[in-house]
């Protein structure tokens, strides 16, 4: 199989591209939503359902957007264009506008993220109150905004240098430091007295959880959120992947080793907070929420405990590699988008920085504002996955399936299995994650869940998320008559053009 491409034109070897994608999938959500979902839901249990889940929604979703761009080598809105029709072209941009709200709230995150490990270097924790340490840090706090414009300054300069200069060359820096923090934490976390507690809790099957909804729709919802199927991450980064390069076979590394990493991630979670805390103290924590396990509840954790010095500093290095790799991503998703559009790839990076500045500072400064947009783009990033479904049922799937998957250069063939999944089981599993969002927003606050002003209401996501859609609808021809390069033909994978090389201007 060829492995090597010319530096520049592309992707320059499978391991680059296989560690961009793990990168791009690896997020916040391993560290801290994982572990508490897995606990709260009957742990073994979760695991099998999030494993069947995984099969049955998130890879055949991540197969065809890998097939989607590398197929079209254009972004969302090209994307859509060209395989599905020109009438189509606002799904992409539809997935555009979604990526950015996650983007700004991301990288609020980042800063957050990078305040702690400073804290933590600095043995800060000690003796501090952390829940004030939380509010202080995520609220109207002019430090906090800095840090999310550094973080995007940086993160646009690494996506401007390029795929092979900037994306690739620093995912090979940072998943294997993310992955040796990983071990390094579990390691400890698992010597620790008390500690097989944390494993019973987290590996222990227990079979009533498998028949509970609420474990399916847990599972459901973190595979969606954590693989990323609907992204667009996937779809924009096999714009730069070599045509006789595999598949099938890379999709499930990438999904395999994000899931590894959050269960190694998990262990070490677990057996701290269960070996130091006690059994009812430790699953109070879990249920408090992801902010209040990271932000509050570790690093009073850390600050108490043996050996927490090194937990901590191992812990939010890990955490911090793992939001700046999945940011290098949103910004990729988005520049290439805007680049489509006639504009040159550096200036469509620093416009996505502008744009993300615009939207994210004021979810910096306030958390009322940050979680409403958390609780908007969050949501309707499900759309992103029916749309893909409809794009491989539109294109036909058997027909999809022999001509995109089962390709002389990939490990191993995909069966009819897959026409069932793409075009039923993954659509259907993705109208339930949305229908159990919504009806756990409604039974929080049923008096105020139709206030389209409200935070985290019904209301809210049905007018701003129409509001989205209308105007992605208006500009759907504009957008898909600046769009001029097609290279799709429906047969094969075109090799890369010119304009998406390093250099190109």
């Amino acid at each position: 199989m060829e492995t090597k491409q010319k530096k520049g034109q592309g992707f320059s070897s499978r391991m680059g591209l296989m560690l961009t994608l793990i990168g791009a999938a690896i997020g916040a959500g391993n560290f801290w939503r994982f572990p508490r979902v897995a606990t709260l839901n009957g742990g073994g249990a979760f695991l099998i359902a999030y494993v069947v889940i995984f099969f049955c929604f998130a890879i055949p979703i991540m197969w065809s957007e890998h097939a989607m761009g590398r197929s079209t080598r254009h972004g969302l809105p090209g994307a859509f264009k060209d395989f599905v029709g020109k009438k189509c072209t606002w799904m992409g941009i539809f997935m555009t506008v979604i990526v950015i709200l996650i983007m700004s709230t991301f990288t609020t995150v980042c800063a957050w993220v990078l305040r702690y490990l400073v804290y933590a270097v600095t043995n800060s924790f000690a003796g501090t109150d952390t829940t004030a340490l939380f509010a202080e840090t995520a609220e109207k706090d002019p430090i906090t905004v800095v840090l999310f414009f550094v973080i995007l300054m940086f993160c646009c300069f690494v996506v401007s240098k390029g795929i092979s200069g900037g994306i690739e060359k620093s995912m090979k820096f940072m998943i294997p430091i993310l992955g040796i923090c990983v071990i390094i934490i579990a390691v400890k976390s698992v010597m620790l007295p008390g500690a097989t507690e944390g494993l019973q809790y987290l590996f222990h099957i227990d079979t009533a959880y498998l028949l509970k909804a609420n474990t399916w729709l847990e599972a459901l919802a973190q595979t969606a959120w954590s693989m990323g199927p609907g992204f667009g991450l996937i779809l924009s980064y096999a714009v730069y992947t070599q045509s006789k390069s595999d598949i099938t076979l890379t999709t499930v590394t990438q999904g395999l080793s994000d899931t590894a990493i959050a269960i190694v991630a998990s262990t070490a979670i677990c057996c701290s907070l269960f070996a130091t805390l006690g059994t009812d103290a430790a699953y109070e924590v879990m249920a408090s929420g992801s902010n209040g396990l990271c932000f509050i509840a570790l690093p009073n954790l850390f600050a108490t405990m043996n050996g927490g010095y090194i937990l901590g500093v191992c812990f939010f290095v890990a955490l911090f590699m793992a939001v700046l790799t999945s940011n290098f991503g949103h910004i990729a998703v988005v520049s290439l988008a805007i680049q489509e559009l006639g504009i040159s790839k550096k200036k469509a990076v620093w416009y996505t920085g502008i744009v993300t500045c615009i939207v994210g500072i004021p979810a910096t400064w306030s958390m009322d504002i940050m979680g409403r947009a958390d609780w908007i783009s969050g949501t309707l990033l499900v759309f992103g996955a029916l749309f893909v479904c409809y794009a491989v049922w539109k294109f036909g799937a058997k027909k999809f399936r022999e001509r995109f998957l089962n390709t002389p250069y990939d490990e191993f063939p995909i069966g009819r299995w897959f026409e069932l999944t793409i075009t039923v089981i993954a659509p259907l599993l993705t109208v339930v994650v949305l229908v159990g969002w919504i009806y756990q927003s409604f039974i929080a606050d049923p008096s105020g869940a139709f206030n389209p002003l409200g935070n985290g209401t019904v209301g809210a996501l049905v007018v701003q998320g129409g509001l989205i859609i209308l105007v992605t609808i208006l500009f759907n021809d504009k957008v898909a008559d600046r769009i001029k390069h097609k290279y799709f033909n429906g047969e094969t994978f075109p090799e890369i053009p010119p304009e998406h090389y390093d250099d190109a201007q």
